[in-house]
């Protein structure tokens, strides 16, 4: 790889991971998500999303593939509108559903492969790189749903590695939680600082919650003391951050009346 190519590459890495590595795992979550999907059966519930069959999850998952591809296609500047799988036709039936989820899914991964180095396009969170963006977002979407698909089919949640997990943790505290709160004010009770610690990676996080909103802290123990620590494999933390639970063991010290507080900050939609 000459110069250029290596400053490329080094510019698409996130955390520990490379443009490739979120490739890599939009594939394969992609395709394990379609498998628990269709084991569980469309009318069965998601118990991670209230309200919603595993028909809705693969609905939501269509249309988010498809989205991502849009802008690694076509290149669009600003945000374009999700399309609405089904429209006001007919219903669509079983296969059909399972069917566009695994082209939309197939679609994203051929648009993630060719999309070059230097696409310019449309993104909402900090990146290396515009592709970059819409590889590591895709990855974590991904992944978060397969957890939904699994337990949806009564299966347990199964882990993403640690780099996958702290790269996770990284993007929700850092960017999604960066973002203006659609929540209210916490009441004083539920003020305080969440602390999570890894025990299968040195990843350390801290998630100050006060009247003005939260905001994340990395590293050492510099700041306020931890109100609630949990500790984990770092996957663990990242289905708990993102409101998966049963994902591994964890224990938790301090105020544990904080966790429903952070699960609330941590919201995603």
């Amino acid at each position: 790889m000459g110069h250029t190519g290596a400053a490329r590459a080094e510019r698409d890495k996130v955390n520990e991971l490379s443009y490739e590595d979120h490739v890599e795992s939009v594939q394969r979550e992609g395709e394990a998500l379609l498998s628990h999907a269709q084991r569980a059966g469309l009318g069965a519930s998601v118990p991670s999303c209230p309200g919603w069959e595993v028909a809705d999850l693969l609905r939501h998952v269509t249309r988010v593939h498809r989205w991502a591809t849009g802008y690694l296609v076509h290149g669009y500047d600003q945000r374009v509108p999700h399309h609405e799988e089904g429209g006001q036709g007919s219903p669509l039936g079983e296969d059909e559903i399972v069917g566009r989820a695994a082209e939309a899914h197939a679609g994203l991964v051929r648009a993630l492969l060719g999309a070059p180095p230097d696409l310019q396009c449309w993104a909402f969170l900090p990146a290396s790189s515009p592709r970059g963006f819409w590889a590591r977002r895709q990855a974590h979407e991904t992944a978060v749903h397969r957890a939904d698909a699994e337990l949806a089919a009564g299966a347990p949640v199964s882990a993403v590695g640690p780099a996958t997990a702290a790269d996770g943790l990284d993007e929700l505290l850092f960017g999604f939680l960066a973002r203006p709160s659609r929540a209210g004010s916490p009441t004083p009770d539920d003020q305080g600082v969440v602390a999570l610690h890894a025990t299968d990676h040195p990843g350390r996080w801290s998630v100050h919650i006060g009247t003005q909103g939260a905001r994340a802290l990395k590293g050492g123990s510099s700041g306020p003391a931890a109100d609630l620590t949990v500790t984990g494999p770092a996957s663990a933390l990242y289905f708990l951050a993102w409101n998966r639970t049963g994902a591994g063991p964890l224990v938790l010290e301090g105020r544990e009346s904080l966790l429903a507080a952070f699960s609330l900050t941590a919201r995603v939609g």
